[in-house]
């Protein structure tokens, strides 16, 4: 299995529209920059599970507590889904999230 910092997006479609909205707020000139500042995150980023809300759907996030940056994937780990700015609160009330400091 990859490691979910090797993880592609769904398309790359997603990947220019999840920049354009969430590129901004991370100070990313690029979507290339947008791309490497999301495996990063899951890199450095502390692992945990929440339920989309929206969809109903399992996800696995990764928190970058110091940057303030979060990297979602889907259950397997095999596709990122987003990646933006919050703070650690967002997190923490995330619908079923295991996320502990």
């Amino acid at each position: 299995m990859p490691r979910a910092d090797q993880a592609p997006w769904a398309s790359d479609y997603e990947r220019s529209k999840h920049f354009r909205k969430h590129g901004h707020d991370l100070n990313r000139a690029t979507v290339e920059d947008y791309d490497r500042s999301a495996r990063a995150t899951v890199r450095a980023g502390k692992r945990f599970t929440y339920r989309d809300t929206a969809t109903s759907d399992q996800r696995v996030g990764y928190y970058d507590e110091r940057h303030e940056r979060l990297t979602v994937l889907d259950e397997r780990e095999t596709t990122i889904v987003t990646h933006f700015h919050c703070p650690e609160r967002y997190v923490r009330q995330l619908s079923m999230s295991d996320y502990r400091r």
